[in-house]
């Protein structure tokens, strides 16, 4: 993901810090936290509560390592977030980029329905459906994540949140060098009448 011509984490790195610094919340839950790519930019004191949900107990605890300075508020849980009993603590704040091509809508709409967040700010790829895992040395490693990907259309995703009572607040969309494309979409919970 950090070689050039995919260019991924040093995008999701950028991303993930201002998904992490726009809004004003107590907690936040990262869906996908893998090895932790942005935590760095949380300081200790800045939330009350983050959560990292990851089905990779090996990242989670790369993570932890990568972290002390988290420690007081980090709480990692391994997971696998297609799973139908999986229950999550309440948080402010859901990001989940590049995972819901990994879980699918409707195992997500289960993890919020679950966490009750107020704002939801996710990344889903675009662009290359022949190729999801982009060409580099790890295509070989890499042949399993290709076969449980879902491609996921931002129009609909959109449509979905809003029937769930969602408002799109941001949609950005980030050109990579591999012809894909990151979407960034935010929402914040409709107020109720």
């Amino acid at each position: 993901m950090a070689e050039q011509k995919v260019y991924q984490l040093q995008e999701l790195n950028r991303l993930m810090e201002r998904q992490l610094n726009g809004y004003p919340v107590n907690s936040v839950a990262i869906l996908g936290v893998a090895g932790g790519n942005g935590l760095e930019h949380i300081e200790a004191d800045q939330y009350e509560s983050v959560v990292g949900v990851d089905i990779n107990d090996e990242y989670l605890n790369a993570c932890w390592r990568r972290y002390p300075k988290l420690q007081s508020c980090l709480k990692l849980i391994c997971a696998d977030l297609r799973q139908p009993e999986i229950s999550l603590p309440q948080v402010d704040l859901v990001i989940a980029n590049l995972v819901l091509e990994y879980i699918g809508i409707g195992c997500f709409f289960h993890c919020l329905d679950t966490i009750r967040p107020r704002l939801v700010s996710c990344v889903v790829q675009q662009g290359q459906k022949e190729n999801v895992v982009s060409p580099s040395p790890y295509v070989q490693e890499l042949q399993r994540v290709e076969e449980i990907y879902q491609d996921i259309d931002p129009t609909g995703l959109v449509a979905r949140m809003r029937e769930a009572g969602w408002v799109v607040m941001l949609r950005e969309e980030i050109p990579m060098p591999n012809g894909k494309r990151l979407i960034r979409l935010d929402f914040h919970l409709r107020q109720q009448q």
